[in-house]
């Protein structure tokens, strides 16, 4: 299934199961996708939220919304909840929209906000970043690489 996902989107996957079984909770919620991104692509937040909040500060805004159980051990099969496989679906359409053809954790960004009822997608909102403003902004970073290679 994730044969398509750049090593980054998979280690943010990786790290999302992580956090789900810290957390104790039944199912791969957009939450956990959004604290695996953080920790698999560290620079991201730096990208497109430009100092407005810190992982630290989307890490705590978790933490207490989330009912903590007893961790889940690992070795159990862990499924995504209903919203993190529609997040997924997003991701790679948002790849195929912008003619890649590999799923990056840019991807997986748009796609959380796409699920713009998911607590994950609301986080962003709060702090300022909307999908959109996303687009726009990866527009100008392709441009600026754009630039550089041409100059």
């Amino acid at each position: 299934m994730f044969e398509k996902y750049t090593e980054k989107a998979r280690m943010a996957i990786f790290h999302a199961r992580e956090e789900t079984s810290k957390f104790g909770t039944p199912r791969i919620e957009s939450e956990q996708l959004l604290l695996g991104l953080l920790e698999a692509d560290k620079s991201i937040f730096g990208r497109y939220l430009g100092g407005r909040t810190s992982a630290t500060e989307i890490r705590e805004a978790v933490v207490q919304a989330t009912e903590v159980r007893p961790p889940t051990p690992t070795s159990m099969d862990i499924p995504l909840s209903n919203e993190s496989k529609r997040i997924l679906m997003f991701s790679a359409e948002e790849s195929t929209r912008s003619g890649h053809q590999h799923v990056d954790t840019e991807d997986l960004l748009f796609g959380i906000l796409r699920e713009e009822d998911s607590f994950a997608a609301r986080l962003l909102v709060d702090r300022g970043l909307d999908l959109e403003q996303a687009r726009s902004i990866a527009k100008g970073i392709k441009h600026q690489h754009a630039t550089r290679d041409f100059e």
